[in-house]
């Protein structure tokens, strides 16, 4: 696995990000090794609390069994790197809302967006946003991931209807600053949720979303996500069944990655359990349909 490294018969297992170390060990004279031999060839720092990590704040509570991992000052620090002001009423929704048409019988797809295209400079604004918020969706609020992979998608050709997607992200930033996820130890069992929103983006396109967390072989404890996926799909898709099993396939292919890692860490995985809300979906998977 690209950046996880593991000693042939120590107990130690690190992952490295550029020229950061993150290292798990048992026994302390297993890490004394490793940084002995750091230090034969480079300038080393250490943090035995494991308190910081690729600019993530981790606050670990060994009593209780889990640890809290956050970011904060980073949005501060980006609302005033762009300079944003936020609306006087508090925004909690990162992206729009389209109301909901109960009781139609067809689900037609988004109206094309017309409005005026927006100065280089602009554009080129957007896209810093776009790719300072990912790196924090990604680490700590998977919230932002639906309206930052809208905006992405359009950015390079952004309307007056991007700004304004952006304005509500950047105001729903500005109200929660400080997210926090939340993991509690666990067998480190994958499990995953598996859904799709069927013709949610423009184009016809739909959406799939995938919610990854370590759980134990008995009983479902409900963990923070060690992976959010929010992709769109590219094909059209014919159904809400076919968007589904487009989710499924994305998804799962996933999870193959993260099983190879997870045996490589020595934590031994079972069939992997994906949940899925689409009774037909679920059927072909299982043929019995």
């Amino acid at each position: 696995m690209p950046g996880l490294w593991r000693h042939k018969w120590r107990p130690v297992t690190f992952s490295l990000v550029v020229d950061v170390f993150g290292i798990k060990y048992v026994g302390k004279e297993n890490a004394l090794h490793l940084l002995n031999t750091l230090k034969q060839w480079y300038e080393v720092a250490e943090d035995w609390s494991g308190g910081r990590y690729c600019g993530m704040t981790l606050n670990w509570n060994y009593k209780e069994r889990y640890v809290n991992i956050s970011m904060p000052g980073y949005i501060h620090a980006a609302l005033h790197k762009y300079q944003h002001q936020p609306h006087k009423a508090p925004q909690y929704s990162p992206h729009a809302h389209p109301k909901p048409q109960y009781g139609a019988k067809v689900q037609m797809t988004e109206e094309v967006d017309t409005s005026p295209t927006l100065p280089q400079l602009e554009i080129k604004k957007i896209q810093g946003i776009v790719g300072t918020l990912l790196f924090y969706a990604l680490m700590v609020d998977p919230t932002l991931l639906v309206a930052l992979g809208a905006i992405a998608t359009t950015q390079s050709k952004g309307t007056k209807a991007t700004a304004k997607a952006v304005q509500q992200l950047l105001d729903y930033c500005a109200t929660e600053p400080n997210a926090t996820v939340q993991y509690h130890a666990s067998d480190m069992i994958l499990r995953i949720h598996s859904d799709a929103s069927y013709l949610s983006e423009p184009k016809a396109r739909s959406r799939a979303r995938g919610y990854f967390y370590f759980g134990n072989h008995i009983d479902n404890l409900h963990n923070g996500a060690i992976l959010i996926i929010s992709a769109k799909l590219k094909n059209l898709l014919a159904s809400a069944a076919e968007a589904e099993l487009g989710a499924l396939f994305v998804n799962a292919k996933e999870a193959a990655a993260l099983r190879a890692m997870l045996q490589e860490m020595g934590h031994e995985q079972l069939a992997t359990p994906i949940q899925i809300d689409n009774s037909t979906a679920c059927r072909i998977v299982n043929t019995t349909i």
